[in-house]
C-alpha cells in the first residue's frame, strides 16, 4: 500500500509540473480539461484510499478525498488562469466524495475500488500528457522535462510527498 500511495500522489504532481512548464503553449480549454480531469481522478483515488485505510468514517473519508482532489485540481488549474482553477477544484471535490461513497458502498470490494481508481488516475495522467504533447509539441515537452528548474521542483515535491506518505502509512 505505501508504494501505491506514493505513486498515486506523485503522478498528479509530475503532470501538474509539466503543465505548469508548458503553460504558455497551452490553450484555455486544455487547461480546463487538465485541471478537471486530474482533480477528479485524484479525488476519486484519495476518497477510496481513505475508506480502505480506515481514516475515520465516511464523512471524514469524503472530506479527505475532496481536499486532496481539490488541491490537485486547483494546482493544475493555476497553469491556465481563474476558470480552470475553479473547475479543477470543483472536479476534485466531486471526485473525492464519489470515491469515498463508492468504496464505502461495497465494503468487501473497497480494495478493488482503490485499484480501479489508481488505474483511472494513471490513465488520466497518460491522456493529459498526450494532450500536452499534441498541444505544445513533442520538442517543447522534451525541453520542459529537461529543464533544471522543473526537475528540481519535481524532485523536491516528490520527496515531500514520499516523506508525508511514509509518515502517514
Amino acid at each position: 500500500m505505501p508504494w501505491v500511495t506514493v505513486y498515486a500522489l506523485a503522478l498528479p504532481v509530475l503532470v501538474t509540473g509539466l503543465a505548469w512548464a508548458l503553460r504558455r503553449q497551452m490553450s484555455h480549454m486544455t487547461a480546463m480539461v487538465l485541471a478537471m480531469s486530474l482533480g477528479t481522478a485524484a479525488g476519486l483515488w484519495a476518497g477510496s484510499a481513505a475508506v480502505v485505510l480506515g481514516l475515520g468514517d465516511l464523512w471524514d473519508a469524503a472530506l479527505l478525498g475532496a481536499g486532496v482532489g481539490a488541491g490537485f485540481g486547483i494546482g493544475a488549474g493555476l497553469s491556465g488562469g481563474l476558470s480552470p482553477t475553479l473547475d479543477g477544484g470543483l472536479g476534485g471535490v466531486m471526485g473525492g466524495m464519489m470515491g469515498a461513497m463508492l468504496a464505502a458502498m461495497a465494503p468487501g470490494r473497497a480494495t478493488a475500488a482503490l485499484r480501479a481508481s489508481t488505474a483511472l488516475l494513471s490513465a488520466v495522467a497518460v491522456l493529459v500528457v498526450l494532450l500536452l504533447v499534441r498541444e505544445a509539441g513533442a520538442h517543447e515537452v522534451r525541453s520542459a522535462v529537461r529543464s533544471r528548474w522543473l526537475l528540481l521542483a519535481l524532485v523536491v515535491v516528490a520527496g515531500l510527498i514520499l516523506g508525508a506518505a511514509m509518515g502517514v502509512i
